[in-house]
């Protein structure tokens, strides 16, 4: 992924065009540290959440911790019900 973002900006630098950079899957990625001057747009998929668009990180890490409390209940539930 990394040469990706290297080999974008190469080419943004050789042809003068600024375009912007798409990383779908996001959520399969654990460390993303991209260098770029370019805009970069992340299509992240969270459970239990609505399809929304997230301007600030932070906003995306508290969806994913509400996506996490979801599956906590559902997953007590479950096994609640199998122990019964």
């Amino acid at each position: 992924m990394m040469a990706d973002f290297e080999i974008s900006n190469l080419i943004n630098e050789l042809s003068g065009i600024h375009s912007p950079i798409f990383v779908d899957d996001a959520e399969s990625i654990r460390d993303v540290n991209i260098k770029t001057n370019n805009q970069v747009v992340v299509a992240i998929f969270i459970k239990y959440s609505e399809l929304k668009v997230l301007y600030d990180y932070y906003n995306v890490l508290e969806a994913k911790k509400m996506s996490v409390d979801e599956q906590l209940i559902e997953d007590r539930n479950t096994h609640m019900l199998n122990a019964a």
